[in-house]
């Protein structure tokens, strides 16, 4: 289990300086579960042919397969490859109702929990560019 601890610069973990900065993007493919209605991730296990015949050959799921709990389906449903760590928290705040303080060590578990298992990919987000500066000059365009 990844551990993890709050600063002023937000959730620090020894894999990533500052999760809530970061973008997540899902690679596994999500599939319903008509019998339970629950959501299942899932993605092929063996990289490469002779891995995917390993698996079959031992009778093994040729896939990894993940059942996400309704806590996990509202974070998959926000993961979109585009919204930070911190813009997840806060969806998931609105939706859950937790605390900051309880939420984000638990987002950050899950979503190591993800990465770990090959289903999402944990990228640099976007950084903010700065505006260069208008310098009025004293000649007039005119």
């Amino acid at each position: 289990m990844a551990t993890s601890s709050q600063t002023d610069q937000g959730l620090q973990l020894p894999r990533y300086p500052n999760l809530l900065q970061m973008v997540v993007v899902p690679v596994a493919t999500p599939t319903a579960d008509q019998r339970e209605g629950h959501l299942i991730l899932q993605r092929p296990r063996g990289r490469t042919a002779l891995g995917r015949r390993f698996f079959d050959l031992i009778g093994a799921s040729p896939y990894v397969r993940v059942v996400l709990d309704g806590y996990g389906e509202v974070v998959w449903r926000l993961l979109d490859g585009k919204r930070t760590v911190a813009q997840v928290a806060e969806g998931l705040r609105k939706s859950e109702g937790e605390t900051v303080e309880l939420l984000q060590p638990r987002l950050a578990t899950f979503l190591m929990q993800l990465e770990d298992r090959g289903l999402v990919r944990i990228l640099p987000g976007p950084t903010e560019t700065v505006a260069p500066a208008s310098h009025d000059s004293d000649e007039d365009s005119s």
